[in-house]
This record gives C-alpha cells, structure tokens and sequence, in this order.
C-alpha cells in the first residue's frame, strides 16, 4: 500500500507531518511577506489615499496585516487560482494610481484589485517581480550551493533538522528563480498588438489546461484588446 500522505509541498509536510523529500522540491511553495504600504515611485495624494484605504480595510475586517502594513501570502509557480489572484490584487494596488476614492473601492474592494488596465497589470507583475528579486537576494547561499549539498550528500537526513532546512530552502529557491524567468516571459506580451499576440498564444500559450496559459489567454489578452478599443477611440476623438 503506498500513501504520499496527501503531499502537497515540503513546507507543509514538515509542519504537518515532521518530513520532506528531495524528490518533491518541485512541489514547493513558500510563504511570501511583504508590506502592502510599501507603495512604489515618491509621494503623493494617490499614496496617502491608499494609505488611509489599507487602514480602513483592516478596521472593517477585509484586510489582515501588521501594524507595519506586513501581509502573508503563498507564493506558487502561478498566475492564476485564488492564491495568486489574491497576490496580483495587492500588486495591483500597490501601483495603482486611482484617481479617487470611490473609483479605488469600486476597482479594488478589500484592497485586493482585478485587472484594472494593460499598464497598470504589466506594472504590477514587475513591482512582483523587484519584490521576489529581493527575496531571492537575502539568501547567504546560492542555489547551486544547495543543490550542491544535496547532490553531493555533503548534508543527509541524518542530520535532522539541518537536511530539512536544506530541502526546504532549496525549494523556495526554485519557486523563486522560476517565479522570476515567468514573470519576465510575460512582460513582452504586453507591447503586441491584439493579433500578434493572438499569434503567439496559438503558438506558445494554447493549453487549456495549464493556468499560466490561461492567464494569456484571457488576462493579457483581455487587456490588450481594451487598450486597443481605448487607443481607437482617442483617435477618432
């Protein structure tokens, strides 16, 4: 009889169960901390507006957060799904430049915003990914120094603890790496015009099955083709 104990990451099978396995690094994902506050470019009447919105949302119980603005999310290799949506809604707010207050409740209820414009989606995906490069630069060690460890049993599950840190962290770094090099695929979707990109999608990005595809799919290509109707519309103004 063979149980994989419902295995879903090494992170939660060894705060569940006490274990973690080389063999399933790639199903890894990791907590992602941040602070939400941390809104980028310099100030502004749209930053103090955020600002006051975050403390609002915390007051009514729609947002969880430090005192710092700090909030804990789950990063995966995704784009889509409601862990990562929730992710990209606070990407989006963190660089939206709404107008009034009303238009940012109405675009981004609880702080967490859907696709609110070709700019504003291609902005948020990069402020995620300077977020993860961050991250991925606090680490002492490398990930070929990890994989080095593993892959030459210079660190073994004897050791406990220190063979579970190892694995852990080996993961987190490839959730990281892989987070990054799709973010940065993404990023030249966002300069296509509607029927190159529709191109490229029945080239590269036509699985229904994968969520990443699904994200061009509908995402970038929803943006696009009203960034499209938007730029057609000023020209006949």
């Amino acid at each position: 009889v063979y149980w994989d104990y419902g295995f879903k990451s090494n992170r939660h099978s060894l705060l569940r169960y006490g274990f973690v396995s080389k063999q399933r690094v790639a199903l890894t994902d990791m907590p992602f901390m941040f602070r939400l506050t941390d809104f980028p470019g310099p100030p502004s009447a749209a930053k103090k507006m955020k600002f006051d919105f975050v403390q609002e949302a915390k007051q009514e119980g729609l947002l969880v957060a430090e005192d710092d603005g700090t909030v804990l999310h789950e990063l995966t290799l995704s784009l889509t799904g409601p862990t990562m949506e929730k992710l990209l809604g606070h990407m989006r707010f963190m660089v939206l430049q709404a107008k009034n207050a009303t238009a940012m409740r109405e675009m981004c209820p609880g702080t967490v915003c859907g696709p609110v414009s070709l700019s504003n989606e291609r902005q948020a995906l990069q402020h995620l990914d300077a977020l993860v490069q961050a991250l991925s630069s606090s680490y002492t060690t490398s990930i070929a120094e990890d994989a080095a460890l593993l892959d030459e049993g210079k660190v073994t599950p004897a050791e406990g603890a220190r063979w579970q840190t190892l694995v852990v962290r080996y993961g987190e770094k490839q959730v990281l790496r892989g987070m990054r090099r799709l973010l940065q695929a993404m990023d030249p979707h966002f300069d296509l015009s509607p029927w190159a990109l529709a191109k490229i999608v029945a080239e590269r990005w036509n699985s229904t099955e994968s969520d990443i595809h699904r994200y061009v799919q509908e995402n970038i290509t929803n943006l696009v083709e009203a960034e499209t109707l938007r730029w057609a519309r000023r020209r006949i103004k």
